[in-house]
């Protein structure tokens, strides 16, 4: 091989890695639009449940409860478990709330830790009935209450028990 071709051979090979290194990167380039493309699908699905389907993403801005309802909302199986020797819970319809109780309610417990049911929850079903209720409950077992009872409880124990929107407003202090 003279000097020559040895200048073509190197100049071929020269070609040849920059079109090697070409397709390489080509390559990634291609991998890095397909996992963005992946992570963007990503971001949307998960965008559209938290939104539509959990609902942990609220853009309606309106609130439909008070801010006080939400943040002291709780299943029924769960009111003997606060952390508050003294505290009452509310059992109502969230999405018919009679606003004579709930100005009641508010009026007349403010100074005191209130705890809020949804009666017309699923999860509360066992403890909802439309008459019938059980207004002497010692436990989570015996509990059978109508929509708008106000319950009082006092380390652990039912210490108080109104029914009715009469009950309520007569005798809650």
């Amino acid at each position: 091989m003279n000097r020559e071709q040895k200048r073509k051979e190197a100049k071929k090979l020269k070609k040849f890695d920059v079109k090697t290194t070409n397709s390489e990167t080509n390559e990634i380039s291609r991998l890095i639009k397909i996992a963005v493309v992946v992570l963007v699908i990503f971001a949307i699905v998960f965008f559209a449940v938290s939104v539509f389907i959990t609902k942990e993403i609220d853009l309606n801005k309106e609130k439909e409860t008070t801010e006080n309802t939400e943040s002291n909302a709780i299943l029924a199986n769960s009111i003997f478990k606060q952390k508050e020797d003294v505290y009452y819970v509310y059992f109502y319809d969230f999405d018919s709330e009679n606003t004579n109780i709930a100005t009641t309610v508010i009026n007349r417990l403010q100074d005191q830790k209130i705890y809020y049911v949804d009666t017309g929850d699923i999860l509360n079903k066992n403890y909802v009935v439309s008459e019938g209720s059980n207004k002497k409950a010692t436990s989570l077992d015996d509990l059978k209450v109508v929509k708008d009872t106000i319950i009082k409880i006092d380390n652990d124990k039912i210490t108080a028990y109104y029914e009715g929107e009469e009950d309520i407003t007569n005798n809650l202090k």
